[in-house]
């Protein structure tokens, strides 16, 4: 960064300033000095069309210069409130004023005097809406803005600042012996902050002379958390000592001597920067007498630039808003200097690459801007360090940061931190990264040329042959190859290593690296001492180095690299010849024993430079707000302008007005990027009005370039001079306008030959102005599809004349080029009106349109190679049906049934197989159904039948697996389910057979095709017999097996309604639903059924009953000798105290169930048998229920669903 005073404002009658504030919203400047002197200032913003390259190089005048009148004496304190735009004001006998504007005039507003003590600071929160005043004797005054007071305290000792935390909990006090006390928003105690600087100086009476804890504006909010931020609250001591914390506690604060003794410290704008106004005594002078500086330093504690200040005291400063200006009061004046930040920008080709940071985010956002199509592609970087560029590739430097790392401090010796990675990359002008390289050092210089990327620390050179470097091939060597890493301070110097054998020296050396710069021959190094080494490239050997008595703070190579522009530490710029010999070795401007002489050229305050691409001699430089080319050791005419140079080719200079860029860097404008032509452009153009051609020509020839030529050439040909037009031609060298002039000589007609010279130069509309004017549209077409301007073409084919065919291309072309740009929207768009179905399916697919595109394919003819893509692609997404229709009418049935397949659509493959005659569709599914169940993968191959239309194979194998669950895993709930699962996939099959042969009926299909529905249905519906059917006991298990689907869900879960009566100790219930069991004991374990029975029986006192129960249970084939024998023990303690008699007689119904296994109708709520009483059957399962259970089951209006199936019920289904 530079900084230079630019502007001065006395105070009339020499009045002493001792206070000034920036407001940083409305721009407005408030000082105050003795005798109650105070004034309110505003810098008028320039406006106009060179305002934004000017920037602050604009000159300003005051639009506002008010003196407000209400104080009497000394005026010590001011602040602004930007939020409700207020000024608080207080003098040394402690009057305090608040002021509010009013129609552009300010007035009082509020007016309080506690005439006990000074008023020592006064700070408003961050959102305007409280203040905190503190005075000398420690009486401490918080009120709102509306001037109410919230609370008073005397803290009991002597105060000197106050600070506001960013969230307004906290406020800090600066005693006057420099301690710092926390207190919550409240005026209660916290704690005092711990400060480093005071323990580290214990023998020395320290004072504290600014305090400020930066805070965003309101409105906005911070995303980094205190740990990984930088730091933000800084505490100044007189004796320069400077405190950086992170907040009131933090464990690593920053300690540095900013070697002034302190009078001023404010942050700027971003909080990124600090500056420190003081004073330093003159090193030569022996009257003792004191220097003013100010000094800036970054939030670690880092110097970046200091400036000398005139006067004898610099009593405040303040920070403009947008951080690019300072004003400072100094004695009786007013001082404004002005910043130029070192931004993160490079220009490549005609790309602007910037870097910005959001408020809210850590994450810097780098830009790579296009002017030539106003395309701004971003990519977000985290902890950029550095951006540079040259040719077609952009280097960008940044840090990557592990978790544990984030809180450490940097590296005062620039060594890397062993959790911090420094990276490289190439990236090209759309910001898509090329190669990268990883930095084994903290990079704290960077340059680039079109072959060579160099990064250097105090010590360490970094270098990297770039890959699209076209001269040094190493393609048959390793990559790591191409990086190299020397060590400045090495004997021998030529030995540049690999990064495998080369080990970073962390040592700190008193001659540090400075800067560097690179071209495709030669690599240049300076050093804190001034001496310039130069190596010759690729070998990295040193071929000689040159003495300076300066620090060369920035260095540049010109286009030949036979010349070195430097601007040292103190912004002064000057000029090396590298190739000059030196004749006398006491020559002051020699610069070694034998080559290089500095040159008489001198500047200063020079912040910017940039050599011409196409001149060694022409170099272009910004000192403070005047641009100056200088060409040889002459500079011509300066040019205010505050923009950074990008470029300085043909006479011509590109500057970016980066201010003006960054202030909305995600809406860039092209007004913000200016060219400026050098004195020689501008003086051609000059004479090319003023005296014509001819004495134009003597001109250039005495002061030849390439870029003159070609303006005169161009000027001919606008006047047809086609003499003086081919002369300038060859002196260029254009062998194309050569061949323009050779055309224009056969042509005849002027109107045509100045159309030719229009589309030569690029000015296409005057050149269709010409066609059209003689009547020569076709000709005006042809321009048009011949620069690619076919959106024109469509304009003028509208208009009349062409034909359909002409039309069609030029839509094709214009989806090309949105096509070309991924705007597949727009692309879409053009494809549609040229009817290239191809390239609109491509476009639709990229848009994942694929709406658009399954309407598209219904317009595509049969046959054609669209349809296999389109079936691809719809494969390739999971759109089967689409994907088969593509496929058939392609003429693939085969492809159709592999993409079913594919995506487990086995039903449709099924049917296209049958189709299309493809059997062995059928075993593949049989295959892939094994497979599935010899992995354990049962339900995904229940999930298979089911897609493939097998409701058959799917029920048994779920059967398969409710028994497992039933008896391994003893879930009989979850039997249940899969049961229920079992026999909805047999209803849902038998449905729809039954709604085929319906659809077959009402749709008059022919008598065999009505005859084979029927048939198929039928088979549906015997294959489904009803659970509640009577079966003999041979039929049992080929009702199981067919799809008899409801009698397993039905056995698990009358099972289960007995267990749960049982445990409800409702035993008759529960003995009832047991017999019921009796007739499922080919689902259930018989064993498990009389057990229950027994259990249940006895518990209800049916000995009977409960006897013939042990008698069944006794006989199981299934029993253990053991097991029977504890039967049989347990029977004789039972009925030797009870007759096996019924207290009352069952039903035969219970009777024959439980002798033969007989079937009955049993209500699934309750489990008693249903006999006379009126019933209600569920329409899904088809299963009974008493009508009285189903209405007196615990619900105001009965059950809603079935108990079994779980379905709702119908609303009446009783008989």
């Amino acid at each position: 960064m530079l900084v230079y005073l630019s502007k001065r404002i006395a105070i009339p009658n020499q009045v002493k300033l001792n206070c000034i504030t920036w407001n940083r919203d409305q721009g407005w400047i408030a000082t105050g000095g003795d005798a109650g002197l105070l004034k309110v200032l505003k810098l008028e913003t320039p406006t106009g069309p060179d305002a934004k390259i000017m920037g602050i190089a604009a000159p300003s005048n005051l639009s506002m210069n008010q003196t407000l009148e209400g104080h009497n004496g000394r005026v010590i304190c001011a602040t602004w409130n930007p939020v409700f735009k207020k000024l608080t004001t207080s003098d040394e006998n402690g009057l305090i004023i608040v002021w509010v504007l009013i129609k552009g005039v300010w007035y009082e507003e509020m007016i309080n005097n506690r005439n006990k003590s000074v008023v020592k600071d006064m700070k408003w929160t961050v959102d305007g809406r409280k203040i905190c005043i503190i005075y000398e004797d420690g009486a401490v005054i918080v009120g709102s803005v509306d001037g109410n007071r919230l609370w008073g305290k005397d803290l009991g000792m002597s105060l000197r600042f106050v600070e506001w935390s960013p969230d307004g909990k906290f406020i800090l006090f600066v005693t006057a012996d420099a301690e710092v006390w926390v207190y919550d928003n409240s005026g209660n105690k916290l704690r005092q902050m711990s400060l480093a600087a005071v323990e580290s100086s214990v023998s020395e009476e320290l004072v504290v002379v600014g305090i400020q804890w930066f805070a965003l504006p309101a409105g906005k909010q911070s995303s980094t958390s205190s740990s990984d931020s930088c730091p933000s609250l800084f505490v100044a001591f007189d004796n320069g000592m400077i405190l950086l914390s992170r907040g009131e506690v933090d464990k690593h604060q920053i300690v540095f001597d900013s070697e002034l003794k302190l009078t001023c410290c404010r942050w700027d704008c971003s909080g990124t920067v600090l500056a420190v106004t003081g004073t330093i005594r003159g090193r030569n002078s022996h009257d003792g007498k004191s220097s003013n500086f100010i000094k800036f330093f970054d939030a670690y504690g880092k110097f970046l630039r200091g400036i000398r200040v005139p006067g004898d005291n610099i009593a405040s400063f303040s920070w403009e808003g947008s951080g690019l200006r300072i004003a400072l009061a100094v004695d009786s004046s007013i001082f404004f200097a002005n910043i130029r930040p070192n931004y993160h920008w490079a220009y490549l080709g005609n790309t602007v690459v910037y870097a910005h940071t959001r408020y809210d985010r850590k994450e810097s956002t780098v830009i790579f801007w296009d002017l030539v199509t106003l395309e701004a592609n971003s990519k977000v970087i985290s902890n950029l360090k550095f951006v540079c560029a040259a040719g077609d590739l952009c280097a960008v430097v940044w840090v990557e940061v592990s978790p544990d790392s984030a809180n450490r401090d940097d590296q005062q010796d620039g060594s890397v931190d062993n959790k911090e990675t420094y990276r490289v990359q190439l990236r090209n002008a759309i910001g898509a990264v090329i190669d990268s390289k990883t930095i084994p050092f903290s990079p704290k210089h960077v340059s680039i040329c079109a072959s060579i990327f160099i990064a250097t620390n105090d010590r360490t050179v970094f270098t990297w042959l770039l890959p699209s470097n076209k001269d040094f091939d190493l393609t048959n060597e390793r990559v790591q190859s191409k990086v190299r890493l020397f060590d400045i301070e090495s004997v021998g110097l030529a030995s540049a290593q690999s990064p495998e054998t080369f080990k970073v020296n962390v040592d700190a050396i008193t001659d540090r690296i400075t800067c560097s710069a690179v071209s495709d021959k030669y690599l240049v190094i300076a050093r804190k001492s001034g001496a310039i080494t130069r190596f010759v490239l690729p070998h990295i050997s040193p071929e000689n180095t040159y003495s300076t008595k300066i620090e060369p703070f920035r260095i540049d190579l010109n286009c030949n690299s036979t010349r070195l522009s430097v601007i040292d530490i103190s912004g002064v710029f000057s000029i090396l010849d590298l190739e000059a010999r030196v004749i006398n070795d006491e020559d002051k401007a020699a610069l070694g024993p034998h080559y290089g002489m500095k040159l008489s050229i001198e500047r200063r305050d020079v912040w910017d430079m940039k050599w011409a691409e196409d001149n060694d001699e022409m170099i272009v430089i910004v000192e403070k707000t005047k641009m100056v080319v200088i060409r040889g050791e002459s500079p011509e005419d300066p040019i205010i302008s505050s923009g950074y140079l990008a470029r300085f080719k043909d006479l011509e200079i590109k500057a970016v007005s980066l201010d003006d860029l960054l202030s909305h860097p995600d809406q860039p404008t092209k007004d913000s990027v200016v060219s400026f032509d050098s004195r020689l452009l501008r003086d051609a153009r000059e004479m090319i009005i003023s005296e014509g051609l001819v004495s134009t020509y003597h001109f250039i020839n005495a002061n030849p370039h390439s870029r003159l030529w070609t303006l005169l050439a161009h000027s001919a040909l606008e006047s047809l001079e086609l003499d003086m037009a081919e002369k300038a031609f060859v002196r260029t060298g254009d062998y194309h306008g050569i061949q323009l002039v050779k055309q224009l000589r056969t042509m005849t007609d002027k109107m045509k030959s100045r159309a030719e010279v229009c589309v030569y130069l690029g000015r296409f509309d005057e050149a269709e102005g010409i066609y059209r004017e003689i009547d020569r549209k076709d000709l005006a077409i042809q321009m048009r599809k011949k620069i690619g301007d076919f959106s024109r073409v469509v304009q003028l084919l509208q208009t009349g004349g062409g034909n359909d065919s002409l039309v069609k291309d030029a839509y094709d072309k214009i989806g090309e080029y949105y096509a070309d740009r991924f705007k597949w929207k727009k692309s879409a768009q053009y494809f549609q009106q040229s009817r290239n179905l191809d390239k609109l399916a491509d476009a639709y697919y990229r848009m994942e349109s694929f709406d658009e595109l399954s309407q598209l394919r219904l317009i595509v003819p049969d046959g054609t190679a669209l349809l296999i893509t389109l079936a691809n692609r719809f494969e390739s997404v999971g759109m089967h049906e689409e994907a088969v229709d593509c496929y058939i009418r392609s003429g693939n049935p085969k492809a159709a049934v592999d993409c079913c397949v594919t995506l487990n659509q086995w039903e449709t493959a099924l049917s296209l197989a049958e189709q299309h005659d493809f059997p062995q569709v059928e075993g593949l599914l049989n295959k892939f159904a094994s497979e599935l169940i010899n992995k354990g993968k049962k339900l995904e191959a229940v999930e298979l039948f089911r897609r493939a239309n097998r409701p058959t194979e799917a029920a048994l194998l779920i059967g398969d697996i409710a028994e497992n669950a039933a008896r391994k895993d003893l879930k009989p709930s979850f039997a249940k389910k899969l049961h229920v699962l079992a026999a909805l996939e047999i209803e849902r099959h038998r449905k729809k057979a039954t709604d085929n042969l319906i659809t077959q009926t009402m749709g008059g299909g022919t008598g065999g095709n009505l005859a084979q529905a029927t048939a198929a249905t039928l088979e549906t519906l015997m294959m489904s017999s009803l659970d509640t059917q009577v079966t003999g006991g041979n039929n049992k298990k080929a009702a199981k097996a067919f799809g008899n689907a409801w009698r397993g869900a039905a056995a698990y879960h009358y099972y289960m309604l007995a267990q749960k009566q049982f445990y409800n100790e409702n035993f008759d219930a529960s003995m009832k639903t047991s017999i019921k069991l009796c007739e499922y004991d080919d689902v259930l374990e018989p064993k498990d059924i009389y057990k229950l029975l027994c259990l249940s029986s006895l518990k209800n006192k049916f000995y009977g009953t409960c006897s013939k129960a042990f008698v069944k249970l006794e006989t199981l084939s299934t029993l253990s000798e053991t097991e029977r024998e504890e039967i049989q023990s347990l029977v004789v303690k039972i009925f030797v105290k009870n007759s096996p008699i019924d207290p009352v007689i069952l039903p035969d119904v219970y009777t024959k169930c439980l002798d033969i296994g007989k079937p009955y109708k049993a209500c699934i709520i309750s489990g008693r048998a249903i006999l006379d009483s009126d019933s209600y059957m569920c329409k899904s399962c088809r299963h009974p229920m008493l009508e009285r259970e189903r209405l007196s089951d615990g619900k105001v209006n009965g059950i809603t669903n079935c108990p079994l199936c779980h379905n709702p019920l119908a609303s009446n289904s009783s008989y």
